[in-house]
């Protein structure tokens, strides 16, 4: 039942007791998930908080063709899911999908909701983190909007180091919004110039 990651996630985001760190962690159970196995899928109901312990998750939905159109990418150290979904009690409009094996720390809304009203400090770095968050997803929605493909490889790159890496090039030319043989030209490209 591995919990570092999220134990120094808090840590990091929210000051409290010893006890209180032990108290939010005996709210959240370990989860296992396969290499291409789906934490939500596109009309449910994101019904739990979940922070990625180890592993790699791309959040993407499908075009009027059926097309997967990637819009995000979390690895370690990342909370997933659809705060819209979550908050609102209204399915989602995407897929949620391991990329590798991953190990997830997962706690029930409720309880979530329950932990905050109990401890103020937590209440308030969650509405921080989620306002963040919030932020982060609109200047991510205006580069796929308006940046080049090279902008938001770039972008990436620096957001998440390494994952090039990690994920099928065609995972990553769809976030980019090109052809996978761009993609790799774009990469070549790119390393050149660091």
């Amino acid at each position: 039942m591995k919990r570092i990651v999220l134990q120094e996630k808090l840590r990091e985001l929210v000051p409290m007791t010893e006890q209180q760190y032990a108290y939010v962690l005996s709210h959240f159970s370990c989860r296992q998930l396969k290499k291409k196995d789906y934490l939500y899928t596109h009309g449910e109901i994101c019904k739990y908080v979940v922070f990625c312990e180890e592993g790699c998750f791309r959040k993407f939905f499908l075009d009027t063709n059926g097309n997967e159109i990637v819009v995000e990418f979390n690895i370690e150290g990342y909370w997933i899911g659809d705060l819209h979904s979550r908050v609102n009690k209204v399915p989602t409009k995407f897929f949620f999908q391991a990329l590798e094996d991953s190990t997830l720390q997962v706690a029930g809304v409720a309880d979530w909701d329950k932990l905050a009203s109990e401890i103020p400090s937590l209440a308030e770095v969650r509405t921080k983190v989620e306002k963040r968050n919030h932020h982060a997803d609109i200047e991510q929605l205006m580069l796929q909007k308006y940046g080049t493909a090279e902008e938001k490889l770039d972008f990436l790159m620096k957001k998440l180091p390494g994952i090039t890496n990690r994920i099928a090039g065609k995972y990553i030319a769809s976030y980019l919004g090109i052809e996978p043989e761009s993609y790799s030209r774009l990469k070549n490209k790119l390393t050149r110039k660091t």
